[in-house]
């Protein structure tokens, strides 16, 4: 899991990023689109914490300004949640 590029939500930036789950042999198997909550702070890595949960879970906490959303992927049902705190 890796996160390669970062939407930008200051000003006039993108307000989304992309999330990319690829198996083992780097085929996307999920895309999903998360919306950066952020007014004045510029977007970048430092936000981001990406936790393995076991071999087939990985957590991905965004931590925005006003708001930090939680997003957990299972690679073998395919199934993704978003939470926030």
């Amino acid at each position: 899991m890796k996160i390669t590029e970062f939407g930008n939500g200051f000003l006039f930036g993108s307000k989304n990023i992309k999330v990319y789950f690829k198996d083992a042999q780097g085929n996307t198997v999920k895309e999903e689109k998360v919306r950066v909550v952020n007014i004045m702070e510029p977007n970048n890595k430092s936000l981001y914490d990406i936790t393995w949960k076991d071999e087939n879970q990985v957590k991905i906490t965004m931590n925005y300004e006003g708001e930090t959303k939680i997003s957990t992927y299972n690679f073998n049902t395919e199934q993704m949640k978003i939470s926030t705190k």
